[in-house]
Formats: structure tokens, C-alpha cells, sequence
């Protein structure tokens, strides 16, 4: 039964596939089955599940039912595999909903970790089933998996989406997004479809002011934030997304402005104190006249926040003072010992005073803690110094 399975899907394939493609993974498909591949070593070969790349090869060229095929002959050979259950519930979640549930419930069942993972997905099915609409259910879960960064996926639920309903500029919208993070060439153009269908469609606008930015073209990008948060006028973080977009583009005393315009309407919350001192820090720019002073004011207001104290303690390196940021980065780490990014500023303070064995070891907590979090930014520059002066 398991091999029919195999066979079905490569039958499907032969409709989806360039014959060179096609051929390679055949044979890998082959390789599995024989036990050579690495992910099936030993004798319980045909009970292991197959490299995840056959399986995303699988997906990113949109042959759902052919991956289905093969996770249910997985299936077949051992019901308890957790993560089978939960990329079998992904895709019925695409294209047969209402067989998806079972799966992600017995796959959070299997393995707790995957329950809120599962619960995002649940909670797509529950909205995308309250309207009897196949562009609007595939836009749901689309939205579902971009939020879980499953891009492959969601692109497949969005195309999907567009091809039901092609004056959808919803979905044209989150396409656009999927395809970048996809590396697809034609993102902007779905982007464009997107906003010539609704000009005044939030998701559309936003996403074409992430892509000008992308694209290191801030003042591109402007326009579209700006009718972003004029339908948004409440979001805070795209206020400040703003006057960082300002700052890059070169209109400086803008990007103060719109803050500090903030700071002025809500001068009792930290975060607002907190978003001025960010665009000051993380762009170097009048640090001792805005970013110093602004990060003091919200630990004032939060002398227990370890967000604020970081902030501070930053403040203070850029400003030359180590003695003082050390003092705060440890503040920050007491406070809050999941948080990564004190331990590599603490490192580039113990660098600098060629301090070795604290800085290697702050270097390796923050690498660990940052891979935890998934702070891929925080990893790599741990990992790029780690490499630089511990090889």
C-alpha cells in the first residue's frame, strides 16, 4: 500500500515536472525507499520520514496532493509520527479543510510543541469555514501560514486564492508578500494587481511600502506607508516604522518630528520614549541629544522593563561610556535571562578591551538564546564574531 502511494504521487508528478527534475527526484524517491537516503538509516528505513527537502521540493512546486500522497503512506507505516500528522494538516488545510482538523489535533496530541502552532491553524479553519468562499477560505489560510512563516505554503494557498477569484486584491496582496519571501521574480507585480484593484486596501499598501524598503528605496516607500497608517491611524508601530522610513530617506528632522510629536501627546509611557530612543540608537543619529535622554526617560517611567534597560545601556555604549552600559547590560540580563542581546553587546565591550574569556563566553550565550528565540539577526552576528576571534 505504502509503495502504491509512492507510485501514485509520482504519477501526478509526471503532469507538474520538467523530465530532469522529474528524474532526480524519482530517484531520490527510490534511494528513500531502499533505506540509502541519511533520513532513513538502518532497518526501520521505510518507517522513517523522508528528508524534508522532497518533501518541500514537493510544495514550492505547488504539488500538494503528491506531497499528501507520500505523508499518508508515511502515515501508514507509523501513526504515531507527530510531524507527518501536522505537514498532512497543512496541506488538507489548502485543499480539503474539512479533513485537515483530525490531523493537527492528533499532531498536537503527539507533540505538544506543536499546539500553538496547530491552534493558528485551527483558528483559519474556524473563519475560513464561517463564509462558503474558496478565494476568501484559501486567503485565511494563506494569512495563517505567512504568520507561521510557512511561505512555500502560503503562496500555495494564495495562488490558489487568486486563481478562484482573480479581483481578489486581498489575496493579490499577501501573494505579493509570500513571493519575495520566496524569492519569486514577480512579486511587484502581484502587488501592483493588488492596488490597482483596491487603492485603499491596507494590507496592499503596507506590503508595498515592506517592499520599496526591501529594496533599499525608502522614498518609494513612503507613500504607501503614509495611506497605511492613515487607515491604521492608531498602530504605533507603523508610526514608528514611519519616522524610521524618514530617517533613511534622509528627512531626519521628520522622522524626529513624528515621534517626538508622540512623546508630546503620551509623555507618561515608556514605549513611547522608548520608540524615540530606537530611531536615534539603531540609526546612530543624535544619540546624546535624543537617544540618551529618551532611553533615561523610560527607564524612569519602567526601571524594570529590560527592554528600556537595554535600550540604555546601548545608548551609553554608542556614547562611549562602557563602564556605564556594562552595568546596564547586566541589569538587563538579571531582569531578563532569555534575552540574548545584552550577552553580544557585553561581548563587544569585553572585544574591545581584548578581554577574551568573558567575551567568548557572552558570544556563546547569545548565539544559544537568539537560536532559541529564533532571533536570526542576534544569531548571525554572534556566529560572525565567534568565527572572527574564537576560530
Amino acid at each position: 500500500m505504502f509503495f502504491s502511494r509512492i507510485m501514485h504521487a509520482m504519477k501526478g508528478l509526471t503532469k507538474t515536472l520538467p523530465k530532469v527534475r522529474l528524474v532526480v527526484l524519482a530517484l531520490w524517491l527510490l534511494l528513500w525507499l531502499a533505506g540509502c537516503m541519511p533520513s532513513g538509516p538502518g532497518p526501520d528505513a521505510l518507517t522513517a520520514t523522508p528528508s524534508q527537502d522532497i518533501i518541500q521540493e514537493l510544495i514550492e512546486i505547488g504539488a500538494l496532493e503528491q506531497a499528501a500522497e507520500i505523508l499518508l503512506g508515511i502515515l501508514e507505516q507509523n501513526p504515531a509520527d507527530a510531524s507527518a500528522h501536522y505537514q498532512l494538516g497543512q496541506l488538507l488545510t489548502i485543499n480539503q479543510p474539512e479533513q485537515a482538523a483530525d490531523h493537527l489535533a492528533q499532531a498536537a496530541r503527539l507533540d505538544p510543541a506543536l499546539e500553538d502552532k496547530v491552534t493558528r491553524l485551527q483558528d483559519a479553519l474556524r473563519q475560513a469555514g464561517s463564509i462558503q468562499d474558496p478565494a476568501y477560505h484559501l486567503t485565511v489560510t494563506g494569512q495563517a501560514f505567512s504568520s507561521l512563516e510557512e511561505w512555500a505554503l502560503a503562496q500555495a494557498a494564495l495562488e490558489r486564492a487568486v486563481e478562484n477569484d482573480p479581483n481578489y486584491a486581498e489575496a493579490w496582496a499577501y501573494l505579493g508578500e509570500a513571493r519575495q519571501h520566496t524569492g519569486q521574480d514577480n512579486s511587484l507585480e502581484a502587488l501592483k494587481t493588488a492596488l490597482s484593484l483596491d487603492p485603499e486596501s491596507y494590507a496592499a499598501n503596507l506590503f508595498m511600502s515592506i517592499y520599496w524598503q526591501r529594496n533599499a528605496l525608502p522614498k518609494r516607500a513612503l507613500p504607501f506607508l503614509k495611506t497605511a497608517l492613515r487607515l491604521d491611524p492608531n498602530n504605533r508601530a507603523l508610526l514608528e516604522d514611519l519616522a524610521h522610513t524618514q530617517v533613511q530617506a534622509g528627512m531626519v528632522e521628520l522622522g524626529f518630528e513624528t515621534l517626538e510629536e508622540l512623546t508630546a501627546q503620551s509623555p507618561e509611557e515608556a514605549e513611547t520614549w522608548m520608540m524615540l530612543a530606537r530611531l536615534s540608537i539603531d540609526n546612530s543619529i543624535q544619540v546624546e541629544q535624543v537617544g540618551l535622554p529618551s532611553a533615561r526617560q523610560a527607564v524612569l517611567l519602567e526601571p524594570k522593563n529590560p527592554a528600556a534597560i537595554l535600550m540604555l545601556g546601548r545608548a551609553y555604549l554608542l556614547a562611549e561610556e562602557p563602564v556605564l552600559a556594562e552595568r546596564f547590560f547586566l541589569q538587563a540580563i538579571q531582569l531578563d535571562p532569555q534575552m540574548a542581546a545584552p550577552h553580544l553587546y557585553l561581548a563587544i565591550i569585553y572585544l574591545n578591551q581584548e578581554n577574551q574569556l568573558p567575551a567568548k563566553s557572552h558570544l556563546q550565550d547569545a548565539l544559544l538564546l537568539a537560536e532559541a528565540a529564533k532571533n536570526q539577526a542576534i544569531a548571525n552576528q554572534a556566529k560572525k564574531f565567534l568565527e572572527q576571534y574564537f576560530p
